[in-house]
């Protein structure tokens, strides 16, 4: 199997499972919800709007940045650790050898 065809395939396989979770983020909870009663104005469509729907959009958003931001981290600390002068003893060493700029101090 080609790598951009594997690729492709996990990523629809992550697309799938995130939206299965967040189908079911908004089904479940500790109050049932009448899916029918949505549309008229009663406790049903408070619950939805104002809880589950805000609460599982911010964690669909949390999750995706903490995911980006892993991944910066991860590419950025990789080039670190095989520069061959510099000798990081732990994981607060790495954080401290990135200035702003981006470049490694020699």
């Amino acid at each position: 199997m080609k790598t951009g065809k594997k690729l492709a395939l996990y990523f629809a396989a992550a697309l799938v499972v995130t939206g299965a979770a967040f189908a079911a983020s908004l089904a479940v909870g500790r109050y049932p919800i009448d899916w029918a009663q949505l549309a008229a104005d009663g406790m049903d469509r408070r619950v939805f709007f104002t809880l589950r729907l805000p609460r599982t959009c911010m964690a669909l958003l949390a999750g995706f940045a903490l995911g980006i931001s892993g991944g910066v981290y991860q590419t950025r600390l990789a080039r670190v650790r095989h520069l061959p002068r510099l000798v990081l003893s732990c994981a607060w060493h790495q954080l401290y050898a990135l200035p702003a700029s981006g470049e490694v101090p020699r």
